[in-house]
C-alpha cells in the first residue's frame, strides 16, 4: 500500500484525471440509474389454480386437491406447499427458498398437473408471483356531469388506451365497471337443457379450412365460415337440441342489461378504481410521473374528479429526497465538525474530499451490478458518511500534526506527506477491512433479511474500500499542495491538558474504572425490558383498511347496505380525507380504503371506527364480520400478527379446536381482528337418486342437467348487439328461489316430467365453506394483530399468547404450532446475532494479523462491551424500541468503534517498539491519538444527527439506527479515550517487544 502512496505523489497529474473520471463517470450513473422504493426482492413463489365449475367444496377436495397435491409434493426443495378448496375451484401455493433458481419450477408443475390426470372438465393455470404485478398507481375516477355508463365509454374508449400507450406501462385494471350484457332467458317449459343451446350456438361459430385454388400462379385458400356477430343472427338462429330444431327466439327471450358485479364509490359517490401495473425493467417514478401527468389531462379535458390512493412514484421520490436531504445535512455537519477541529480551510477541505469521490464510485459500482437508488443503498451512502471520511481524517491530522513538528521545519511537503500517511497507513486499512468484514455476513443472510441488506452491505463496503484508496492516494497529493505553511504550535489545548490529566488518574486507579465501566455495562443490559422489542419500525403513508365478510347466503341488498354504514361513518369522521368504497357482490364482502389527514392517529381512527360499524353491520346481516387495519404503503412489514396453526385429519376436531383459540384470542385485550380461516358451516343440499330412478330411465346426467339450468347461468359468447359489443349468458326463465323449490324440479322420464321428488332424497347436509391444507394436512390458521398497549411489545404480547394457547385443552389428534410476527422477531434477531458473531471473529482474525498477536486484539474487542451502554440508554430516551433497525445500529458501531481503538493502539504499539516505558507510551499515544478519535467519532455523529432527526425515513433505514449508533459511539468513544489505556496498562507488561535494530 505504500507503493500506492508513493506512486501517487509521483503521479500527481494523473491521479487528478482519475479523479475527474470518477466523478464524470458516478455523475452519469447516477442520472440512468432507476429509482425504486426498495431492492428488487422476487418472492420465489408459483400461483395455481384449479376452476372445477359446480364441484362442492368436499368434492374438490377429494378430485381435484388431494390427486394434485399428491403430485406436488413430489417435486424438490419448495418450502411449503399450501393449498385452499372452495366451491368451483382450488388454488396451491408454492414456496420456495430465497434466491432459488425458479427456471424449469413452472415446466415441473405443469408436468405435475398431468400425472394428477384431473377430471377433463377442470382447468388449471400456473402463475409465478411478479413483485411488478402490483399496482405502481391507483386513482379513484368521477363523473360529476356524466351517467355511469358514459363514464365507462369515456375510460374504455379514450383513458385507458391513453394510459396503456404510456412507456412501461404493463397494465390498467378497472374497478367498478359495469359490463354489458345479454340474459338468454331459457323457458324452462320447453324441457330443452341449457347446455345443449349453448352448444348448438358454439357450433353455429366456425372457420374450416377447405382447401387452396391455384390461379394465375398465386395459392388462394377456401374456407367454410359460420359466424354469429349480430342481434338478429342470434335470436334468428336454429339449433339443433333434444332431438328437435328450434328457433332461438322461440324457446328463449333475450334482454340487455349493465351489472357490476363490484360497486365502488369515491368519496361517497359513484365511481372507478384504477390500478396500474408497470413493465419488469420499467422506472417507478418515470412511469408514475407520465401516469399523474395523464391522469391529470384527462381530469381537465373531460371534467372529471380523481383521487389518488396509491402513487409509489411520489414516495419513492419522497424517499429519495428525504435521504438525500439527510445525506447532505450529514455531510454539512460533518464539514463543520472537521474544520472546528482544524480550524484551518485548505485541511479541511482535504479531508472531505473523499466524500464525492467515495459516494460516486460507489454509484458507478451499484449501476454495474444493476442495482437501483432505494432506501437501501441510499441509507447505506447516507450511514456510511461519518465513516467515509474517518481514513481521510486520520491521514489529514497526521500530515497535519507532522507539518508542525519542529524537526520537520525543512523537509519537503511530499516528504513530510508521505512519512505522515505511511506512518497512519496500517491502522486505517486494518480498521477498513475490519470495517467491511463486519458487513459481510449481511450479504449471507438467509430469507428476505437477505434480500434487503445485500445491496446495504455492497454500499456500504465499497463506498469505505474507496475512502481508503482515497485516504491513501489522493489525500497525500492534496496535502503536499496545500499544506505547505503550517504554522508551528508547540502549547497544548485546556481540552488536551484535561485528558491527559485523566488518563494518568485513570491508571493509576484501575480497579475503580473497571468496576464502574462493568456497573454500567449491567445497568445498561438491564434496560432491555424496558425498551421493548418489535421487528421494524412503520413509517411511510398509512391507509386503514376495513372489510366486511357476510355469508354466502347474504343478498347484494345485504351488501349495499354495509357499504352504506362504511360511507355514513366515513362522512361523520373529520379525520377522513379520501375514502374508497368496494361492494364485491360475488365474493359477499365490503371493502373500504381510507385516507386519513396528516397527523391523524390511524390507530385512535381504526379503533374508533371499528366500534362505531360492528353494531351496525351486525344489524344488517347478524353473521357479518368486520376487520379493520392499517397497511403500510410505503416500507417493508412490521409483523405485528401472530398465527396459530392447527393440524388435524378430523375435521370436526379442527373446528371446535379452532372455536377454542379463536375465544381465547378474543378475550386478549392486546389483540385484534381475530380472523379463524375456516368459517362456519353452511347448509348444503344433497341430491341422492332413489333406486327406482335408473329404472325410469333418470340418469345422473339427466339431473345435473335439469337443476343445474336452474341454479346457474352460462356464459355464451361475446356479441355486438345493437352496436355494443355484450357477453351473452344463458339461464333458465324460472329459476330455484327457494330450497323447497328444489324437489319440485320437472325430470324427463320413459314415462313422461315428473317432480325430481318422486325419483331422489333430497336432504340438508352441512358443509364447511373452505378447506385449507399445507404440505399434505388439512390445517386451520387462527391469527390476530397485535395492538400494542402502553407498557407492552410485541414479544410481550406474543409470549403470552404462546403461553395461553399451549396451555389450553384442546383434543388429542389436533397438534398446534404458533407462528408470526413472534417467529420472524426470533428468527430476524438470531439471524442478525449470528451475523454479529461471525462479524466479531473476523474482525478479531483481522487484528491478530494486524498486530501480530491476540493480546492488542483482545483490548479492543472488549470496546465492543460496552457499545450498549449508549445504544440503549439513547433508545430509552427517544423512546425508540429494540427492533431489527437498532440490530443494525449495533453491527455497524462493531466496524465504527474498532476504527478507533486500532488507532489508538497501533500508536501505543508504536512506542512501546521504540523502548518506550509502558505508562508514558500508554498517556503519548492516548494524547497523540486524541484530536482524531474525537473528530472521527464526530463526524459520524453529526453525519447521522439529521437522520436521528427525520420522520420521513422509514424500515430498515430510520432514525432508530441513527439513534443506536449515536449513543453507542458516544459511550465507546469514552471507553477508548479511558478504559482501553487503563486496559492495555493494566495486561501490557505481558506483551514483549522486540527494539529496532540500528542502522
Amino acid at each position: 500500500m505504500e507503493r500506492w502512496t508513493k506512486w501517487s505523489l509521483q503521479n500527481g497529474i494523473a491521479v487528478a484525471i482519475l479523479c475527474l473520471l470518477v466523478i464524470g463517470a458516478g455523475l452519469w450513473s447516477a442520472q440512468r440509474m432507476k429509482m425504486e422504493t426498495f431492492p428488487d426482492v422476487s418472492l420465489p413463489a408459483v400461483f395455481v389454480t384449479a376452476v372445477y365449475a359446480g364441484a362442492s367444496t368436499q368434492q374438490i377436495e377429494s378430485d381435484v386437491t388431494i390427486p394434485l397435491e399428491k403430485t406436488l409434493l413430489a417435486l424438490e426443495d419448495y418450502e411449503s406447499i399450501i393449498s385452499t378448496s372452495r366451491e368451483n375451484a382450488a388454488t396451491f401455493f408454492l414456496r420456495y427458498p430465497f434466491g432459488y433458481d425458479m427456471d424449469g419450477v413452472q415446466q415441473a408443475i405443469e408436468q405435475a398437473i398431468i400425472d394428477a390426470k384431473l377430471p377433463d372438465a377442470v382447468e388449471t393455470t400456473v402463475v409465478p408471483t411478479n413483485p411488478n404485478n402490483q399496482p405502481v398507481y391507483e386513482v379513484g375516477i368521477s363523473a360529476p356531469s356524466r351517467t355511469e355508463a358514459a363514464l365507462d365509454t369515456l375510460l374504455n374508449e379514450q383513458i385507458i388506451p391513453e394510459l396503456k400507450d404510456i412507456d412501461g406501462v404493463s397494465e390498467v385494471y378497472v374497478e367498478g365497471a359495469t359490463q354489458p350484457i345479454v340474459r338468454m332467458r331459457v323457458k324452462a317449459n320447453t324441457g330443452i337443457p341449457i347446455a345443449l343451446l349453448v352448444q348448438g350456438i358454439r357450433d353455429a361459430q366456425y372457420g374450416v379450412p377447405l382447401g387452396t385454388i391455384t390461379e394465375g400462379g398465386t395459392g388462394v385458400p377456401v374456407r367454410l365460415v359460420g359466424a354469429v356477430d349480430s342481434r338478429a343472427a342470434l335470436e334468428s338462429l336454429t339449433v339443433t337440441a333434444a332431438g328437435q330444431r328450434v328457433r332461438l327466439s322461440d324457446v328463449a327471450v333475450f334482454s340487455t342489461e349493465d351489472v357490476a358485479p363490484i360497486v365502488t364509490r369515491i368519496n361517497g359517490k359513484p365511481g372507478r378504481m384504477l390500478r396500474i401495473t408497470k413493465e419488469t425493467d420499467a422506472n417507478t417514478v418515470e412511469v408514475g410521473e407520465a401516469i399523474q401527468r395523464a391522469i391529470e389531462d384527462a381530469s381537465a379535458a373531460h371534467n372529471l374528479v380523481y383521487t389518488t390512493f396509491v402513487d409509489n412514484a411520489q414516495e419513492v421520490s419522497k424517499s429519495v429526497r428525504a435521504l438525500l436531504a439527510e445525506g447532505g445535512y450529514g455531510i454539512l455537519f460533518t464539514i463543520l465538525t472537521i474544520f472546528v477541529f482544524l480550524r484551518n480551510v485548505r485541511a479541511t477541505l482535504i479531508a472531505i474530499v473523499s466524500l464525492p469521490l467515495s459516494i460516486l464510485a460507489t454509484l458507478i459500482v451499484l449501476d454495474v451490478t444493476g442495482n437501483t437508488l432505494n432506501i437501501m443503498t441510499l441509507g447505506g451512502l447516507a450511514v456510511s458518511v461519518g465513516r467515509i471520511v474517518d481514513d481521510s481524517i486520520v491521514v489529514i491530522e497526521n500530515m497535519y500534526r507532522w507539518r508542525q513538528l519542529p524537526e520537520n521545519k525543512n523537509k519537503s511537503c511530499a516528504w513530510v506527506s508521505f512519512a505522515a500517511t505511511k506512518e497512519v497507513l496500517g491502522p486505517i486499512a486494518s480498521s477498513t477491512v475490519a470495517t467491511v468484514v463486519v458487513f459481510l455476513p449481511l450479504a449471507f443472510l438467509s430469507g428476505i433479511l437477505g434480500q434487503f441488506f445485500a445491496p446495504f452491505a455492497l454500499t456500504v463496503g465499497v463506498s469505505i474500500v474507496t475512502s481508503l484508496i482515497v485516504a491513501m492516494t489522493v489525500i497525500p497529493v492534496l496535502g503536499t499542495s496545500l499544506l505547505r505553511n503550517i504554522a508551528h504550535v508547540e502549547r497544548e489545548g485546556w481540552f488536551v491538558r484535561s485528558y491527559r490529566s485523566i488518563v494518568v488518574w485513570s491508571v493509576q486507579h484501575k480497579a475503580l474504572v473497571f468496576s464502574t465501566g462493568v456497573g454500567l455495562l449491567i445497568g445498561a443490559l438491564a434496560l432491555i425490558p424496558l425498551l421493548g422489542v418489535t421487528f421494524l419500525p412503520s413509517g411511510g403513508k398509512v391507509l386503514v383498511l376495513a372489510s366486511a365478510a357476510l355469508p354466502r347466503q347474504a343478498t347484494d341488498e345485504e351488501a349495499m347496505r354495509v357499504g352504506e354504514v362504511f360511507e355514513t361513518l366515513m362522512r361523520s369522521d373529520a379525520a377522513v380525507r379520501h375514502s374508497i368504497v368496494s361492494v364485491d357482490k360475488e365474493a359477499h364482502a365490503v371493502r373500504a380504503s381510507i385516507e386519513l389527514h396528516k397527523n391523524e392517529d390511524v390507530d385512535d381512527f381504526g379503533a374508533r371506527f371499528k366500534t362505531n360499524a360492528t353494531p351496525r353491520i351486525v344489524a344488517v346481516n347478524g353473521q357479518a364480520t368486520l376487520r379493520v387495519t392499517n397497511q403500510l404503503q410505503n416500507g417493508p412489514p412490521t409483523n405485528d400478527r401472530i398465527d396459530i396453526k392447527l393440524y388435524s385429519d378430523n375435521a370436526e376436531s379442527l373446528r371446535e379446536a379452532a372455536r377454542s383459540v379463536q375465544q381465547t384470542l378474543e378475550r386478549n385485550p392486546s389483540l385484534r381482528n381475530v380472523q379463524n380461516s375456516v368459517q362456519d358451516v353452511i347448509p348444503r343440499q344433497d341430491i341422492v337418486l332413489r333406486e327406482s330412478a335408473r329404472a325410469r330411465g333418470v340418469e345422473p346426467i339427466s339431473v345435473m342437467g335439469a337443476v343445474g339450468d336452474r341454479l346457474r347461468e352460462q356464459k355464451v359468447m361475446d356479441i355486438t348487439w345493437d352496436g355494443v359489443r355484450r357477453t351473452v349468458y344463458a339461464q333458465s326463465d324460472a329459476p330455484l328461489d327457494t330450497v323447497g323449490a328444489l324437489g319440485a324440479v320437472p325430470i324427463r322420464t320413459s314415462s313422461g316430467v315428473i317432480p325430481l321428488r318422486d325419483v331422489a332424497f333430497v336432504t340438508q347436509q352441512t358443509a364447511p365453506v373452505t378447506i385449507e391444507r399445507e404440505n399434505g394436512r388439512t390445517n386451520v390458521v387462527v391469527s390476530a394483530d397485535i395492538a400494542v398497549r402502553a407498557g407492552e411489545d410485541t414479544v410481550d404480547v406474543s409470549n403470552a399468547v404462546k403461553e395461553e394457547v399451549l396451555g389450553l385443552a384442546l383434543p388429542k389428534n389436533v397438534e398446534r404450532t404458533i407462528g408470526g410476527g413472534f417467529e420472524d422477531i426470533f428468527t430476524g434477531f438470531e439471524s442478525l446475532g449470528i451475523a454479529m458473531g461471525v462479524a466479531v471473529g473476523l474482525v478479531f482474525v483481522v487484528l491478530t494479523a494486524t498486530f501480530g498477536g491476540v493480546l492488542a486484539p483482545f483490548v479492543v474487542l472488549t470496546t465492543l462491551a460496552f457499545v450498549p451502554i449508549g445504544a440503549f440508554v439513547a433508545l430509552l430516551v427517544t423512546g425508540q424500541q429494540l427492533s431489527m433497525s437498532a440490530m443494525i445500529g449495533l453491527l455497524m458501531l462493531i466496524g465504527i468503534v474498532v476504527t478507533n481503538a486500532v488507532v489508538l493502539l497501533q500508536r501505543i504499539e508504536e512506542n512501546r517498539k521504540t523502548g518506550v516505558q509502558l505508562h508514558e507510551a500508554v498517556v503519548e499515544a492516548a494524547v497523540t491519538r486524541l484530536r482524531p478519535i474525537v473528530m472521527t467519532a464526530m463526524a459520524t455523529i453529526c453525519a447521522l444527527i439529521p437522520l436521528a432527526l427525520s420522520t420521513a425515513a422509514s424500515g430498515l433505514i430510520s432514525k432508530t439506527l441513527a439513534i443506536t449508533v449515536i449513543g453507542g459511539l458516544l459511550s465507546s468513544t469514552l471507553v477508548t479515550l479511558v478504559f482501553v489505556p487503563v486496559l492495555y496498562v493494566a495486561i501490557g507488561r505481558w506483551r514483549r517487544f522486540v527494539a529496532p535494530l540500528e542502522q
